[in-house]
């Protein structure tokens, strides 16, 4: 049996005010996340409800008494949604008031530059993320990310209040990733709509 901490998933991404499934008062709201290893819910009829999800056993040897909704019961599964949900947000923050109706499963992206650029950046986030030790997005961090000079060329940039939704935390890491033709086509597809 294994256990999720189910306390730490919901801190982790920040759920204040997100619904969930309740077993015991149906749906309710996450009002505020304690220190204490604890939640207070908001219940339909406005009441507030301390619920104790430090750990769970799985597969379910202890019930458990929060679910991400009540169709949803797999924790995992909603640690996997809301990383997506995170970097469209990041997404929609990088390139302001654009709308982006975009699903992250969509495979062609025609030949629109708009569309075309936020499929290489969702991309390129997932790949930095996944295989080259974590997307640098804090301010006043320096980060390395690859660039297009006058000439057309790519390059390796770095700086510290880069508001690129993207880097790397060194150079060399920067360098690995411009190794392979196929992500120098995700930066040129990424900068084809600056140019």
């Amino acid at each position: 049996m294994s256990e999720i901490n189910i306390w730490e998933i919901l801190r982790d991404t920040n759920s204040t005010g997100e619904k969930f499934y309740s077993i015991a008062f149906g749906e309710v709201e996450i009002d505020e996340i304690r220190k204490d290893k604890c939640v207070d819910v908001m219940t339909k009829n406005g009441d507030i409800q301390t619920l104790s999800v430090y750990v769970h056993l799985l597969p379910y040897g202890e019930e458990c008494i929060l679910f991400p909704s009540r169709k949803l019961r797999d924790w995992e599964k909603f640690k996997e949604q809301y990383s997506n949900r995170a970097i469209w947000q990041r997404i929609d923050t990088a390139f302001g008031d654009y709308s982006l109706n975009l699903s992250c499963e969509q495979k062609d992206f025609g030949d629109n530059k708009l569309d075309r650029c936020v499929a290489a950046l969702f991309k390129i986030i997932n790949l930095i993320d996944i295989s080259y030790e974590g997307n640098v997005t804090e301010i006043g961090k320096t980060k390395y990310y690859p660039s297009i000079n006058y000439r057309g060329e790519i390059t390796v940039s770095s700086g510290v209040n880069q508001p690129l939704p993207f880097g790397f935390k060194n150079s060399s890491l920067c360098h690995d990733f411009l190794s392979y033709p196929e992500n120098v086509e995700l930066i040129k597809d990424f900068y084809m709509y600056h140019a």
